[in-house]
């Protein structure tokens, strides 16, 4: 686990937050937002396993979240791009 504050990682649930508001138009920065609380292991600040804390902090499964993630890291940005048209 990397050093991330719980302001940090305020920070990044929100921004996650706001991009699946937003929807398909910012699909591709909510993938980095939802890779880059995984991949630094932030979300256990919060108490809660990755399996718990997608829905409770996403509103989407944990298989969701890393099929999301898992596009970002196979077919990069270009991938949402795409899905917008």
């Amino acid at each position: 686990m990397t050093d991330t504050s719980p302001l940090e990682l305020g920070a990044w649930i929100g921004r996650a937050q706001a991009f699946a508001i937003l929807a398909v138009k910012s699909s591709g920065a909510q993938a980095e937002a939802l890779r880059h609380i995984r991949d630094t292991e932030a979300y256990p600040l919060v108490g809660l396993s990755w399996n718990e804390f997608c829905p409770k902090y996403t509103g989407l499964t944990r298989t969701r979240v890393d099929e999301i993630i898992q596009n970002l890291n196979e077919f990069g940005q270009a991938y949402f791009r795409l899905s917008e048209i």
